[in-house]
C-alpha cells in the first residue's frame, strides 16, 4: 500500500469524498437524462 506518512487519513478521506461526488454526479446525470428523454418521448407523441 503507499505511505502517505501522516497524512494517510487526509489524503484517504480526500479520495473517498471525490469519489462519492462523482458517483453522485454521475447517478444525477443518469437520472436527468432519463426524465428527459420520457417528457421528449411524451412531447413528440402530443405533436404527431
Amino acid at each position: 500500500m503507499i505511505d502517505f506518512g501522516k497524512h494517510t487519513f487526509h489524503v484517504w478521506a480526500s479520495y473517498g469524498v471525490t469519489i462519492t461526488l462523482l458517483v453522485g454526479l454521475v447517478v444525477i446525470s443518469l437520472r436527468q437524462s432519463t426524465k428527459a428523454k420520457a417528457r421528449l418521448a411524451e412531447i413528440e407523441g402530443k405533436n404527431g
